[in-house]
């Protein structure tokens, strides 16, 4: 960070530095556009991705839950403790129930199902002054390739790290 000698420092100043230091975010996410589970997030700017993921794979019961996420955001305004973006992101959510035994002894799988979610809307990134950051967004989505179109909302929970040069 950079201090001046004054006693009224400028936030606005000190906000761009924070946001040019740490580029680099990890954390959680949840949302049925932006995908749930582990996420990175690269911002080195106005514009910035995000990728989420949770894998599950129960081999014993030949079960999976995969969910990926990827997002796309755009700074349109930056405040002291808070920014405000759009964004577009896409999820995959593949799933597997598991193999069945009949009783002809054979397997039977059908329980693979694989829905794909996609969104845009309204955020906001709340800074708490150190370098954690929680995302709250608003927007509309298509469930399941446009079976169902209504409002979404998403959140995430980030650390921020790794410097810049």
């Amino acid at each position: 960070m950079i201090y001046t000698s004054t006693f009224g420092q400028d936030t606005t100043l000190n906000k761009k530095i924070f946001r040019q230091k740490y580029k680099w975010a990890a954390g959680v996410g949840a949302g049925f556009t932006t995908g749930c589970g582990i996420s990175i997030k690269y911002q080195p700017r106005k514009d910035g991705i995000q990728l989420t993921f949770l894998p599950y794979i129960d081999n014993a019961n030949s079960r999976e839950f995969i969910w990926t996420g990827l997002q796309y955001n755009h700074d349109l305004w930056d405040g002291r403790v808070n920014n405000i973006y759009l964004y577009v992101a896409c999820s995959d959510l593949y799933r597997n129930r598991g193999k069945y035994y009949y009783s002809n002894g054979t397997y039977h799988n059908d329980n693979i199902t694989q829905l794909i979610n996609t969104g845009c809307g309204v955020g906001t990134e709340f800074d708490t002054q150190k370098r954690v950051v929680v995302d709250f967004m608003v927007g509309f989505m298509q469930y399941d390739s446009f079976d169902l179109v209504t409002i979404t909302g998403e959140i995430a929970l980030h650390y921020k790290f790794a410097k810049s040069e």
